[in-house]
């Protein structure tokens, strides 16, 4: 060590050992009523120290006072969050769930192919002419395109034009996860 960091070096020992104390002496509980850090768990009223447990407990019908325009006592009020509809005893509370799609949806891997026509696509087994929504699972973009007759030998499931398929991915993901929707 060069002698600048020795002068660092001993200036923030001589800082720790003069802070240390200090904070000690500074949180000390002198026999004041004043909340202090360490008083977790109590509450504090009109110079008096009572236990929470004695605040909450419905068997405690005295409670603390309210007095000196403190806040109102614990339990007083319901909270927000247990305000809202129950169960029926004995029942079942009813779950929402959302509706399902006024579409037909199914799942296949998509390719591309730039001999396919700009805006259509290939897909077997769905007729001419039908108007398909094309979403891919991996990043949720979508794109759309109309279907035209796939021949027996297409292996592949979802083949688009690649300027399509660039609006879903990029051209090394191929073939992606798709769902299309009739």
């Amino acid at each position: 060590m060069d002698y600048p960091e020795r002068r660092r070096l001993v200036l923030a020992t001589i800082l720790t050992l003069v802070a240390l104390p200090a904070l000690w002496l500074m949180s000390r509980d002198e026999g004041s009523v004043a909340p202090n850090v360490a008083t977790a768990g109590v509450v504090v009223e009109n110079g008096t120290r009572t236990d929470v447990s004695d605040v909450t407990d419905p068997s405690n019908s005295a409670g603390p006072s309210n007095s000196g325009g403190t806040a109102a006592a614990l339990g007083e009020h319901e909270p927000v969050f247990l305000d809202g509809p129950s169960a029926p005893p004995g029942g079942v509370a009813p779950i929402a769930v959302p509706a399902p799609p006024h579409e037909e949806v199914r799942l296949a891997t998509a390719t591309y192919r730039s001999t396919v026509g700009r805006g259509s696509c290939l897909v077997p087994f769905v007729p001419t002419g039908t108007r398909l929504t094309i979403v891919n699972l991996d990043n949720n973009r979508r794109t759309g395109c109309v279907a035209i007759y796939s021949p027996a030998s297409e292996v592949d499931d979802v083949v688009l034009h690649t300027d399509t398929f660039l609006e879903l991915a990029d051209l090394t993901d191929a073939p992606i996860p798709v769902e299309f929707r009739l």
